[in-house]
């Protein structure tokens, strides 16, 4: 990316208006040297952290001594600024070249942003969008308007070029968590989204409630921010909720550096929103941040594919805790039964990576596995390859077959130290069959809730049915059918996680012991599936609430 930028850089004539968050690439620091000694009038915002030394082990900044790659632009005779030493961060990464060539995405100007990081970048040619960029940075480079301080004209930062709508946002002033809220709540058919952190609990909601209104859903989180940001994130929330979601695992040990929503690729209305702005509070109410909406379907369809390409083959093993109902913060569990269910497909391996930002669990945690045979259950502990490091579980020996009492795998984790912090926690499980090199992610991984102190631990009313379920008891779920039947009470049902978990435990009853009750109950469940699952939008609620009883009459 670094060479493509250098490209943008060498048509060059009279200016270039920069903010960029770092600049850590000496390539590119001597460009913008050899264009200002050209003559090139160059105006470079950047983020104090990145003006002046910083020591990354304490995170201090040192104002008497500057950057290694901003030094020689100043000694050059360079006029770069940065914004002031707030709290707050100069987060965008954008460049306008002679007033009309605009460069915008998520890329810093460094060598790990270059060649170890996944980053998105665009290029227009366009006066009036230009213009956009221009006013933004001389806030910032002129006027010293940072932050709350930047005053917003979100009117006049929409325009077209030819076949492509496009709007720019800026953080804090424009508000840019709203918008793509609004944009999410908008869509018809599917949202993809790549994001290196993402703590917005408004966007995880408006996903949750997309994703029940039957609309394909599917998110990618960086590896390093999925950890150290753990139950702030919406990474638990979507996996609760059913949403499939991917922690990406870097071939180049780099980061998922995109910020990035795709909006119906397939659709009537296809859009991508992406720049510099990470979906969290932080960035959008105190950082200098920017998003691009595009309105167009090859650049829709474009980075539709390239988060095909980063994505990975979800494997089609189950897994669920037993008997684990809300954990209450900083106390030791005796015991947490685990199973995992092959569902059909024969499995050498698994990792389990244990919750993020738990306690270190090294020398403590205990395991036990058990398996089943003639419907008793036989500790096989001392007979499993088993690894464990302080964030991982490795079990060679899984070898979970795909029928049968050989499908299931019983693991008990005992004595585990709760976190200090109350929220959601997943487990993050990887499966490996006998014919493949890598492990692919579970669909639905398992979710543990933390609750405070003073909290109720009792489970809420669908993770209490879906515990009966795994114990294998039915009747609560099959009166919840009959009230959703004669009385239209069918709110539960309207979860197509609750719907989808509840499908997976009855198949793998059916799968380990032939229940002849789970059979019954699944086909009522797919019928739930396919008749009040597509029917519950928001704009057929009315109609589709009304016409309970006939639906059910047919069901029963």
């Amino acid at each position: 990316m670094d060479k493509h930028f250098l490209k943008f850089l060498s048509y060059t004539k009279k200016t270039l208006d920069m903010a960029f968050y770092e600049v850590r690439d000496e390539n590119i620091m001597n460009k913008f040297i050899e264009l200002h000694k050209a003559g090139v009038k160059i105006r470079l915002v950047v983020d104090n952290d990145y003006y002046f030394q910083k020591d990354h082990e304490t995170g201090k900044v040192d104002e008497s001594s500057y950057n290694q790659y901003i030094e020689p632009m100043l000694e050059a005779g360079m006029d770069v600024r940065q914004d002031l030493g707030r709290s707050g961060l100069m987060h965008n990464k954008f460049c306008v070249r002679d007033g009309k060539y605009v460069w915008v995405g998520s890329y810093n100007l460094t060598n790990t942003g270059a060649y170890n990081n996944e980053n998105n970048v665009l290029e227009f040619q366009s006066k009036r969008l230009g213009d956009i960029y221009t006013r933004e940075l001389e806030e910032m480079y002129e006027d010293e308007q940072f932050g709350t301080t930047s005053p917003s004209t979100i009117e006049d930062q929409s325009l077209e070029l030819k076949d492509t709508k496009l709007q720019v946002v800026f953080a804090p002033e424009d508000d840019p968590l709203g918008v793509i809220e609004r944009h999410l709540s908008q869509a018809q058919e599917s949202i993809f989204f790549m994001q290196f952190a993402m703590t917005a609990d408004e966007l995880g909601a408006v996903l949750i409630e997309k994703f029940n209104q039957g609309l394909s859903i599917e998110g990618m989180f960086d590896r390093s921010l999925y950890r150290s940001t753990g139950p702030y994130a919406e990474f638990s929330k979507l996996l609760q909720a059913g949403i499939p979601m991917v922690v990406y695992e870097s071939p180049t040990r780099g980061k998922l550096h995109h910020k990035v929503f795709i909006i119906d690729p397939g659709g009537e209305n296809p859009m991508v929103i992406t720049g510099s702005l990470n979906a969290s509070a932080n960035g959008a109410k105190s950082n200098d941040e920017n998003i691009i909406v595009i309105q167009n379907a090859e650049i829709t369809m474009a980075y539709y594919k390239q988060f095909r390409k980063l994505s990975t083959q979800m494997s089609e093993v189950t897994a669920g805790f037993k008997d684990v109902g809300h954990l209450r913060m900083n106390t030791v569990v005796d015991k947490a039964t685990l199973l995992v269910s092959s569902n059909g497909r024969k499995t050498k391996s698994l990792k389990i990576q244990l919750p993020a930002r738990w306690p270190d669990q090294e020398g403590q945690m205990g395991m036990r596995i058990l398996r089943l045979k003639d419907g008793e259950r036989v500790d096989t502990t001392e007979k499993e390859k088993i690894k464990i490091s302080p964030k991982e579980i490795t079990i060679n020996s899984a070898d979970l077959k795909s029928k049968g009492e050989g499908a299931l795998l019983i693991i008990e984790l005992l004595n585990i130290t709760t976190p200090s912090i109350a929220g959601q926690y997943n487990l993050y499980i990887r499966a490996r069959n006998s014919f493949a090199r890598k492990y692919h992610p579970l669909a639905i991984q398992p979710v543990l809730t933390i609750v405070g102190e003073e909290e109720d631990t009792e489970l809420g009313p669908e993770e209490a049915i879906l515990q009966e379920l795994v114990q294998g008891e039915f009747g609560t779920l099959d009166g919840l059918l009959d009230a959703c039947k004669k009385d239209g009470e069918c709110e539960i049902f309207y979860s197509r996680g609750f719907v989808t978990k509840g499908m997976q435990i009855l198949k793998q009853r059916i799968l380990i012991e032939n229940s002849k009750e789970a059979k019954v109950l699944l086909k009522k469940f797919e019928w739930v599936k396919s008749h009040v699952l597509p029917d519950f939008r928001s704009d057929r609620k009315e109609q589709f609430l009304s016409n309970q009883a006939e639906i059910f009459d047919k069901l029963y």
